[in-house]
């Protein structure tokens, strides 16, 4: 019926689906306490309830994170800016470490007897 939702026998398929509803039911609930804790935070309640400056203290270590988080995000992308773009080494060049070194081995053969004078 619904185009969006269609049934399938793919078995990754439908765990992707599922993970990607866990990831946005996670993100729904995460944003609805970040609401709450940001109402709570600007709240100007006159009583001292414990519970309402746990609350507020929480709001406000969380929007701390976020601009830590925030300012992180902005120099790692700064830094990556003022580096340039990456570049991969060809094949050619990437010298002791890139697994070649097995073409350096050479093998000795030898006829039977030929060691210490025999044969």
């Amino acid at each position: 019926d619904n185009l969006a939702h269609r049934q399938t026998g793919d078995t990754r398929s439908q765990l992707r689906f599922l993970e990607q509803l866990d990831r946005l039911e996670k993100r729904r609930k995460e944003e609805e306490e970040r609401e709450t804790l940001l109402r709570i935070a600007k709240s100007r309640s006159n009583r001292e309830d414990p519970e309402l400056l746990r609350l507020k203290q929480k709001a406000k270590e969380m929007q701390q994170l976020e601009l830590a988080q925030t300012q992180q995000r902005d120099a790692n992308l700064t830094a990556l800016a003022a580096i340039g773009p990456r570049k991969k080494r060809p094949l050619e060049s990437q010298g002791y470490g890139s697994g070649n070194e097995v073409e350096n081995v050479f093998t000795l053969t030898a006829s039977p007897g030929a060691c210490c004078g025999f044969g």
